[in-house]
């Protein structure tokens, strides 16, 4: 009966016996903050506190208010791992769930896409001019001896290159085209003379062919003939002389782009 007592008495005062029979009381362990981390003791004061008290938890948590805990309406805690340690607090989530992050390239109208680093560009330079129209008293030609420049009111750009006799020469240069071969050169003379004069025609500084041309009515009326001339692919020169008399005079000539 003595034992019975004894043992009532102690369940009324809170006493606990550990199961084994060492008759060793331990300690109440109270909960972590923010329900994480290792368990810590009570102090002996908080817990006779809580026995006194009962327990504080809501039975269904599903109905716990989360103002309670100081977090706004709809807002929730996520527990962080190790935060007890830490001493960081609950983070508070407000039904904003992280997504993935997707990179989209989109072309703009206009605007060239980026280049690839390391990747190979490949640029093309639009095609070197091949023949043209050159005017015999252009400023870029070579003009020896008596040569001279006329005033010629008919001819195609107001004047016209005269005096080619003996000692004295035209040479007309930059005259580029695009592969080699024998072209067909417009030549535009005039000759105000009653009889034909000749005119000696060189490609590159080498003589090639000697033509007589005929009368025109005029040194102001340019007459056109062709003249086949060897041309080299790039830059040419033709000159225009009369080694042993007189020439026509030269307005223009006009080469054609291919042979």
């Amino acid at each position: 009966m003595a034992a019975v007592v004894v043992l009532v008495l102690a369940a009324a005062v809170g006493a606990e016996v550990v199961a084994g029979g060492t008759g060793t009381a331990h300690q109440e362990l109270g909960p972590t903050p923010n329900g994480l981390g290792p368990w810590t003791p009570l102090p002996p004061q908080q817990a006779e506190a809580g026995r006194a008290s009962g327990p504080t938890t809501s039975a269904d948590p599903a109905s716990a208010d989360p103002a309670s805990d100081g977090l706004p309406s709809g807002a929730s805690q996520v527990p962080v791992p190790g935060q007890s340690q830490l001493g960081v607090g609950p983070i508070v989530v407000m039904g904003v769930q992280p997504t993935a992050t997707t990179t989209v390239s989109v072309p703009v109208p206009g605007k060239a896409p980026a280049s690839t680093p390391g990747a190979a560009v490949t640029t093309s330079s639009p095609p070197l001019p091949s023949g043209g129209s050159f005017e015999a008293e252009a400023s870029a030609n070579t003009l020896t001896g008596r040569t001279a420049s006329i005033a010629c009111p008919g001819c195609h750009g107001g004047a016209r290159i005269g005096y080619v006799q003996t000692s004295s020469t035209l040479t007309l240069t930059g005259i580029r085209v695009a592969s080699a071969g024998t072209y067909r050169v417009t030549v535009y003379y005039t000759n105000g003379e009653t009889d034909s004069l000749t005119a000696l025609f060189g490609v590159n500084g080498a003589s090639v062919l000697a033509m007589s041309l005929g009368p025109t009515g005029s040194y102001n009326t340019p007459v056109a003939v062709t003249v086949p001339l060897p041309l080299v692919a790039g830059i040419n020169t033709i000159s225009f002389s009369n080694p042993s008399g007189s020439t026509p005079d030269l307005d223009r000539i006009v080469v054609p782009p291919t042979p």
